[in-house]
């Protein structure tokens, strides 16, 4: 059987366009690291404690002056990795679509961020969630476990999710997955170290279009190859999947049911866009509370696309 890496390889082209993407997310770091270096050294050399705490919002917050679309595809792009690209299709694929039904339960959770979440941590002023306990247990200590763990936890969540898109470039590529994993991290760490949440949510921002380009031709052309939505649909039904879909057991011992499905996903989109500090860090940044709870009632329909994509993966 002849090797995939042979069949399928990256060309010339695709060297550049990735390469470029890379460079172009460096770039965006650097240009708001400069305006802030010229801000600091040429507009105002020296500055108040007040302008200070400003300057500290200004890169951790991007002056609580970001705008309701950047950081909702930024939100969206946070939590979705080559991971959840790669691997739900997959599971799919074998287990039948009763893991998306999760999905239907994202807008009770946005619902209930947009409305207890966001006005509590907004109000605050805080610029993390670590920093409301802090305040609301009046322990330190506390404070600095969480963030801890957070952190430990952030650093699992980051090599798996760079591992795995490694993993799939290096099988149609020369690189070896360890030079990849520092190509990747290395041009995240600079940006986001550079330009603080502004660069962040603006190369989010830019790789959402190309996922969202991606995974639309994905579905187009596999609905073409396939012989249209109608075909899709009466192999999806003769292989089963539909039946495993609809499935209302109440056994724990099953691999998943309905039920199931819509537990654990409630809890999941709340433990990620409720209070993870990620998602807090990005509601902050809106200038009002309305504009957060906006961008709750937002984000539900950019996650559509890719429900289709899982579903025809």
């Amino acid at each position: 059987m002849e090797n995939v890496a042979s069949t399928y390889s990256l060309t010339l082209l695709d060297y550049i366009v990735f390469g470029g993407f890379l460079c172009i997310s460096v770039g965006v770091g650097i240009y708001y690291a400069l305006l802030d270096i010229i801000r600091k050294h040429l507009v105002r050399p020296e500055q108040s404690s007040t302008e200070q705490k400003c300057k500290t919002e200004e890169y951790l917050l991007g002056g609580r002056q970001m705008p309701i679309v950047p950081v909702a595809l930024s939100l969206l792009t946070t939590f979705l990795s080559g991971i959840t690209l790669l691997g739900t299709p997959a599971e799919i694929f074998k287990r039948g679509g009763l893991w998306a039904i999760g999905y239907f339960m994202a807008p009770l959770a946005f619902i209930i961020t947009g409305f207890i979440f966001i006005p509590i941590f907004y109000e605050l002023k805080t610029t993390s969630v670590y920093e409301y306990l802090e305040l609301r247990f009046h322990s330190p200590m506390l404070r600095r476990l969480c963030s801890g763990a957070f952190v430990v936890n952030t650093l699992v969540f980051l090599g798996a999710v760079t591992y795995a898109p490694a993993v799939a470039l290096s099988g149609v590529t020369n690189l070896e997955v360890w030079i990849l994993i520092l190509l990747v991290g290395v041009s995240s760490t600079l940006y986001t170290t550079l330009g603080g949440l502004k660069a962040v949510v603006w190369t989010d921002t830019l790789q959402a279009g190309v996922m969202y380009a991606g995974i639309g031709f994905i579905v187009i052309k596999g609905t073409i190859d396939c012989g249209g939505v109608g075909r899709v649909f009466e192999v999806v039904e003769a292989s089963g999947r539909i039946e495993n879909t609809m499935r209302f057991d109440l056994n724990p011992a099953q691999y998943h049911s309905v039920w199931m499905a819509c537990l654990t996903a409630t809890a999941q989109w709340l433990a990620l866009y409720g209070f993870n500090q990620m998602s807090i860090q990005r509601y902050c940044s809106l200038p009002s509370v309305k504009d957060g709870k906006f961008l709750a009632n937002l984000r539900e329909g950019r996650l559509t696309l890719f429900q289709l994509k899982k579903w025809f993966g």
